[in-house]
């Protein structure tokens, strides 16, 4: 219960379970997709930790991450029903979403990796 009744928890509950839902597809989709590069572009030997490590990034900041940023740009911006919302969306993830994603990204990876800094991860 929250101060404002049991329909805050109900709803407060709903919603953590859609994040951690968009976690556990990311981090699915992140890990196959590494375990694939890896068999099939890589020429070492298949890492397990690797794939390990995206699904992690995947369930902890992927998923989550965009699920709230597109709930967000939906509920600012309305339903994409038109051209103009698409592409208005589509601007603001392209300028405000992505490149926070893309440093949190990198910045997680080389975290994980033991990388001291996210230039070293990126050169």
């Amino acid at each position: 219960w929250s101060a404002v009744g049991p329909m805050a928890s109900s709803a407060a509950l709903s919603l953590l379970r859609q994040t951690v839902k968009a976690g556990l597809q990311s981090g699915t989709v992140m890990m196959i997709g590494d375990a694939v590069a890896q068999t099939f572009v890589g020429t070492e030997a298949y890492a397990p930790g690797r794939s390990a490590r995206f699904a992690l990034v995947g369930c902890t900041l992927h998923g989550p991450y965009f699920f709230m940023c597109f709930r967000h740009l939906d509920r600012f911006f309305g339903p994409a029903v038109n051209l103009r919302t698409v592409l208005t969306k589509t601007a603001v993830a392209q300028v405000a979403v992505f490149p926070v994603y893309i440093v949190a990204l990198f910045a997680y990876l080389g975290l994980l990796d033991g990388t001291p800094s996210i230039a070293d991860n990126v050169a």
